[in-house]
């Protein structure tokens, strides 16, 4: 082959090479730009999908998973997690300790409840933060991800005002609480969610930051 002929393959070659690290750099930027879109999207589709075919009553009396309410384990979520929460959803959904429903009409949050604070529950739904709560008694704890978008899972509550009606759904009973107090507190504050005699909700959620939680509580004024 003559000097010719290899300069111009060489010419070829990092010509194509350029061509390629083009094109992997504007899928990384295209990852980038869709992340948190695609990532707000499976998790939407899953807390739907949870609503409509998870065990209910009877059916989920016999409980498979022990459920977790060890708040250290608690982390943000990535796009891999919910992606893997997602191909695994079908199979896993059985197995889920689905106790009924969140909604919130005001800023337009309907999510499954469901048992722990494991991050398969927060990618889902709302999950209760002690053991053995029962809707209507004492102080009903739920915690859900804030996915900085006011859509999904607990996002919306930013925007949720004093005075706001929140139901709670069962097979049985609809429990209607009233939102009274809205603040951030810190991460260490868990005492926010004990029993205080009273029959009451609170609601957490990271702020946009993480570094604290927004809490809100209200009392139960009606049951359906």
């Amino acid at each position: 082959m003559t000097n010719q002929g290899k300069k111009k393959i060489g010419y070829y070659v990092k010509r194509f090479c350029f061509i390629l690290i083009l094109l992997l750099l504007f899928a990384i930027g295209l990852i980038f730009i869709f992340n948190e879109p695609i990532k707000q999207y499976l998790v939407r589709s899953m807390t739907q999908e949870v609503i409509q075919q998870a065990p209910k009553d009877k059916d989920n009396k016999k409980k498979k998973n022990k459920p977790s309410f060890d708040f250290s384990d608690v982390k943000e979520v990535t796009l891999q997690d919910v992606a893997k929460e997602r191909a695994h959803l079908k199979k896993n959904i059985s197995s889920m300790n689905y106790l009924g429903i969140i909604d919130i009409p005001s800023v337009h949050i309907n999510l499954p409840i469901l048992e722990g604070v494991s991050n398969s529950v927060l990618s889902s739904g709302a999950g209760t933060m002690k053991p053995n709560q029962k809707m209507g008694t004492g102080n009903y704890a739920l915690a859900s991800h804030n996915m900085n978008d006011q859509t999904t899972l607990f996002s919306p509550l930013v925007n949720l005002q004093k005075g706001a009606k929140i139901y709670l759904k069962n097979s049985k009973h609809t429990y209607v609480y009233k939102a009274e107090s809205i603040r951030y507190i810190s991460p260490k504050d868990t005492q926010v969610i004990a029993n205080h005699g009273e029959k009451e909700i609170t609601l957490i959620t990271c702020n946009t930051s993480g570094d604290q939680r927004l809490c809100i509580q209200g009392p139960l004024i009606a049951t359906e």
